[in-house]
């Protein structure tokens, strides 16, 4: 589970997560909430917060063992900036080799639940800036010789073709990620081979997503237990 908030730690997007952890446990799942260094924090923003990100997901393999969980049942929720670093991490499989994010048999993540995110940096890098103060290039590093590309690692987009399984929703009164953006975005990998679906939620915002108080969460809980092979239990 990875918490949204602009990439930023100001926002305090972890405790927002924490009723969906809860009420996940509650039903049988084992929930790994990741912290990651924000463009807001030292070392954050690229590569930073992605190498968090991998960290994370390299420290649950050993924490699989250990707990005796299925790691072949894994599946990464991210919220608004973390749905975009859930579908990253679905495609590190692709990450070019001269890339710092490069990493040699990472976990597969095979099922994403994108809950308010996208995909894309390049056409969101304004509405970043209007919504959150920051520019794309915090997040994607700066050009340079070695690394003319910057979304090249850092987009999932361009990840894909990866083998993924996505389901995106959205609120359909969600004004920072609009229904209609993910339901492109999902077309988009579709076209490229991977599996997308989209799910709008009826009179829900960009928080009422990751609220498990929220009438959406009778939506939003299925979902993520069905990619868990639990079912959709009561």
């Amino acid at each position: 589970m990875i918490h949204g908030g602009c990439f930023t730690n100001r926002y305090q997007g972890m405790p927002q997560m924490r009723g969906m952890a809860s009420a996940l446990a509650a039903k049988g799942a084992a929930v790994w909430s990741v912290e990651y260094r924000g463009v807001d924090t030292p070392g954050g923003g690229y590569p930073g917060t992605f190498l968090d990100v991998r960290s994370a997901l390299d420290l649950l393999v050993g924490q699989a063992k250990a707990r005796r969980l299925d790691a072949g049942r894994l599946v990464v929720v991210g919220h608004s900036a973390g749905a975009a670093l859930a579908l990253w991490s679905a495609g590190r499989e692709r990450l070019p080799k001269s890339s710092p994010l490069y990493e040699v048999h990472p976990l597969p993540v095979h099922k994403v639940v994108a809950l308010g995110g996208s995909g894309d940096f390049r056409p969101i890098a304004a509405s970043l800036k209007a919504h959150c103060g920051i520019d794309i290039a915090q997040i994607t590093g700066a050009p340079a010789a070695d690394r003319p590309d910057v979304f090249a690692d850092t987009t999932p987009i361009e990840l894909t073709l990866n083998g993924s399984v996505t389901v995106f929703i959205n609120g359909d009164h969600d004004a920072i990620a609009v229904p209609e953006d993910s339901a492109d975005y999902a077309a988009r990998v579709r076209e490229r081979g991977d599996a997308a679906e989209t799910l709008v939620l009826p009179n829900a915002s960009h928080f009422d997503e990751v609220a498990a108080t929220s009438p959406s969460w009778s939506l939003v809980k299925p979902v993520i237990l069905k990619a868990l092979g639990l079912g959709s239990p009561r």
